[in-house]
């Protein structure tokens, strides 16, 4: 008999489910109609199964997922969702779904389902406390900048004081990729890409290559996806915005970008390092990304996760410092005079980051251009003061922050804050939950920056 916790809010159909595993199978049964109650449920109780619908009031069931599982849940967990298309399976894979069953179903298959995943719930805890001493072995961390190792206990790199990213050891350092660059390190690991930094042999070049994850490699979808990515950025030739010099498939079937090794500290590195910045050198950071989100917006490109860790900061030997955005992984094209191009991530499903998702993004409506513009209000709002928005410690509480809440006044954060009155005109504006009363254009918004930068400065 195993513990299951099913969350649907189709009453008619919960009830079913619930008799059915109930009485005709004896499992013990409890009962969620909403992503909130969900969530709450999930963080006080023990299960061995969770059945967890996609379209759930309050909160999406996707969304409740990657909260569960980014405060450490681990109890398996059936995915239940009228969408078929093979893009939403994967997002729900990628979000920590084990298993996936679309509407309508045959009740014998979620049974069979459900078996499944109890018997791997059932792993002893002694092998738990092996595999998780095993991934101890290997786990250490890195420094962003300098990418020196660290032992996993470190916070900080001693050589420049940045905050260390966890990394796991990977059999392609040291390696020769495509027969023509060396992997040197590993850069970063995401949910669906590793970026190392490596060396092209030919013209002895430091670059950055992103390889999309091996089982990912796998699905002709993921890997058209990858590729449209590359295409997209590849087109892009301004000084704001990261360059690609190959992408392609690697001979052992690698799908791969080859793009700017940018040395450097992302600008959440540097609000983390320093606090809120002065007015001056944040205005001047701001009117360059704005430039060069501006430019992949008249190319037809939204990025769809602007944020303080996507936007690279480098210095030359005076001390002038540059800007780049990095990472369009999540990116959407529109349509161009070449006709209909595809969408990199299909059916505007919440993908992103939430702490700079726009009210439109969060809800799950198409997307144009303003939602880049939201999410750049909240990096501009957070540069200056030093915290996030709408930030909170609980996933679903920012999902409503950000549909509901209003920015606090820089003034009511702490009395040391100083921001200008027009300063902070323009960053509201920005963040203004309604659309149509944004900024309609990132061209629009970076002309009032380029004011304000020679009217303040």
């Amino acid at each position: 008999m195993a513990r299951i916790l099913i969350v649907e809010d189709d009453e008619d159909l919960r009830d079913k489910v619930q008799a059915w595993l109930q009485i005709e199978h004896g499992h013990e049964i409890d009962v969620a109609g909403d992503g909130i109650q969900a969530l709450e449920v999930l963080l006080t109780r023990e299960f061995d199964v969770v059945v967890l619908d996609w379209d759930l009031p309050g909160a999406p069931g996707i969304e409740v997922l990657k909260d569960f599982r980014a405060k450490g849940g681990t109890t398996p967990v059936l995915m239940l969702t009228g969408r078929d298309a093979m893009d939403a399976k994967e997002i729900g894979f990628e979000a920590g779904a084990d298993d996936y069953l679309t509407k309508p179903f045959h009740l014998k298959e979620l049974t069979m389902r459900i078996k499944s995943l109890a018997r791997r719930s059932s792993m002893t805890e002694s092998t738990k406390q092996k595999v998780e001493a095993a991934l101890r072995e290997v786990r250490f961390k890195t420094c962003p900048i300098c990418s020196e190792k660290y032992p996993p206990e470190s916070q900080n790199c001693k050589q420049d004081g940045a905050a260390l990213s966890e990394s796991m050891e990977d059999g392609r350092v040291a390696s020769v990729f495509a027969e023509r660059y060396t992997i040197e390190s590993v850069l970063g690991i995401g949910g669906m890409s590793t970026v190392y930094r490596a060396k092209q042999k030919l013209l002895d070049r430091t670059v950055a290559i992103k390889l999309l994850d091996r089982e990912l490699a796998k699905q002709p979808e993921s890997v058209k996806r990858f590729l449209q990515e590359a295409r997209a950025i590849s087109q892009f030739d301004h000084e704001n915005l990261i360059s690609v010099h190959d992408f392609g498939i690697s001979p052992d079937g690698q799908p791969f970008i080859v793009m700017d090794y940018i040395e450097g500290r992302t600008l959440e590195q540097v609000i983390n390092q320093e606090g809120p910045l002065e007015i001056g050198r944040s205005l001047y950071l701001f009117l360059a990304a704005a430039t060069g989100i501006a430019f992949a917006h008249d190319a037809g490109i939204i990025h769809r996760d602007i944020k303080p860790g996507n936007l690279m900061i480098t210095a030359d030997t005076n001390g002038t410092e540059y800007v780049k955005l990095l990472d369009f992984g999540l990116a959407k094209l529109k349509q161009t005079s070449e006709g209909y191009v595809e969408k990199l991530t299909q059916g505007d499903l919440i993908v992103g980051t939430v702490d700079y998702m726009s009210p439109e993004h969060c809800q799950g409506l198409e997307l144009d251009a303003r939602t880049d513009i939201y999410s750049f209000g909240c990096l501009m709002y957070e540069t200056v003061s030093g915290i996030e928005p709408f930030g909170s410690d609980n996933l679903l509480q920012t999902i409503q922050n950000q549909i509901n809440k209003q920015p606090k006044p820089f003034n009511q954060i702490h009395p040391g804050l100083k921001v200008p009155d027009p300063i902070q005109q323009v960053i509201f504006k920005a963040l203004e939950k309604d659309r149509t009363k944004r900024y309609q254009s990132m061209n629009e918004l970076k002309g009032d920056l380029r004011t304000l930068y020679r009217t303040l400065i």
